[in-house]
């Protein structure tokens, strides 16, 4: 009995993320960063078009990108750790929401791709969809860990219910602006920044303090 009670509290939270000092720090930087980052299209290209995402800056700048690579890993592993932990959520899929986005990142650099350009040969096209697939992993696991925890949390608290409609919205306007206009380095940025931002308000700001005892 024991032991399945150790297994049901356990949520692979890692003891560094509780430096919530070094967090902070981490996302404020990677913040900066991938803002930064953003302008760094080829020349002739704004970031309104097509061609100006992160992945086709790769190929021009990739030590800059794994720079970017690092720290947005880095950063939100941290705080989503942190987030978890400050609201007491010991649900196991939030864990796998977070790891699942680490590993979709990671994979969308292994597998490299240019939106700019069409797949031609069955090898870009295999490229093109594991690229894809990788960076709508890591987008959406992100995502889905803080939408969980707001549905989780509002059941008991009603607070929640506010953030959870209105990061839902944010959430959907995105996607309809990306599948209206195609995705671009500008609305990429918003969705990254976006979510960091949500996070950044949850962890280290009194917007939302969790209640005695979470």
């Amino acid at each position: 009995m024991k032991k399945a009670n150790s297994l049901n509290q356990k949520t692979y939270l890692l003891k560094i993320t509780e430096k919530t000092e070094l967090g902070k720090g981490v996302m404020l930087v990677a913040s900066g960063y991938i803002f930064c980052y953003m302008f760094m299209v080829p020349e002739g290209m704004t970031i309104l078009d097509r061609g100006s995402t992160t992945s086709r800056i790769y190929f021009d700048h990739p030590i800059l990108y794994w720079v970017w690579v690092i720290l947005a890993c880095t950063a939100f592993f941290f705080n989503l750790d942190q987030m978890r932990r400050r609201y007491g959520m010991r649900q196991p899929s939030l864990a796998v929401f977070q790891y699942a986005a680490i590993v979709g990142l990671f994979t969308s650099v292994a597998v490299p791709t240019s939106l700019a350009e069409e797949p031609e040969t069955m090898s870009e096209y295999l490229h093109f969809w594991i690229h894809m697939g990788a960076t709508m992993v890591c987008i959406f696991g992100g995502l889905f860990c803080v939408l969980f925890l707001f549905i989780y949390k509002m059941k008991e608290d009603k607070r929640f219910k506010k953030w959870f409609f209105g990061y839902l919205v944010f959430i959907i306007s995105m996607l309809a602006v990306c599948a209206v206009f195609g995705l671009n380095g500008l609305m990429e940025t918003i969705l990254v920044l976006g979510m960091m931002g949500v996070v950044y308000v949850l962890n280290h700001t009194n917007a939302l303090p969790p209640e005695p005892g979470a």
